[in-house]
Parts: C-alpha cells; structure tokens; sequence
C-alpha cells in the first residue's frame, strides 16, 4: 500500500491515517520506506512524526539518507 502525503497536510492528519491503515493491516510485521514530506528541520514537525512512529508504534529507524 503507498500513502502520499502534501507538504501541507499536518502531521496530526498524516499520523491519524497512517493508523487507520495499520488498522486495517493483517500482519503485526510492518517495513515502511517513505518520504512523508516532513520538514526535518522543523522540531515540531519531526518530533511528532517520531513520537507516533519510535514512542507510540515502537519502530525503529534502519537508515536515514538525505
């Protein structure tokens, strides 16, 4: 399944739909290879998506290349 997200959509709107379809997943084994559109730079924005995915999810990062 693929998810695009805007630049303009909220971290908050990104994070609930992202949710909705672990939902609706199968499997608890789940890789995500993305590119979000989160300005990394900005520390609430990065903050927010890593909390949902490492705090509240319990993923781990693998690489980050920029």
């Amino acid at each position: 399944m693929g998810v695009y997200s805007s630049p303009t959509v909220s971290v908050t709107v990104l994070c609930n739909a992202i949710q909705e379809i672990l939902d609706s997943l199968p499997t608890q084994v789940n890789i995500f290879i993305c590119d979000f559109n989160v300005n990394w730079f900005n520390e609430s924005r990065r903050a927010s998506l890593y909390n949902f995915f490492l705090t509240q999810k319990g993923y781990r990062q693998l690489a980050c290349i920029m």
